[in-house]
């Protein structure tokens, strides 16, 4: 079930900041793999490095803001994840 709705991109217990990218099939690939294939790859990369920040993921093939309105309130109501921080693309 996560699985369809979000993949941590790192380890979120003990993170200071919590960011949630949401969007379409751009934000998705930021999960489909370890090499950087572009500059938003790379820098997420590099982020999820530091101790303080963890990163989910909730990007998908097709999206619509009220989709992700919904998902928000899924993993904060269900999951208690509550990021700090949400980029929508």
């Amino acid at each position: 079930m996560e699985d369809l709705l979000f993949s941590t991109i790192n380890e979120l217990e003990g993170k200071k900041k919590i960011v949630l990218i949401q969007g379409d099939s751009w934000m998705e690939q930021l999960t489909m793999t370890s090499e950087p294939k572009n500059k938003s790859v790379e820098l997420v990369q590099k982020f999820r490095s530091k101790k303080k920040v963890g990163f989910v993921s909730g990007g998908t093939g097709s999206y619509s803001p009220s989709l992700m309105n919904l998902q928000l309130d899924v993993l904060e109501h269900d999951f208690k994840i509550f990021p700090n921080i949400v980029i929508t693309y």
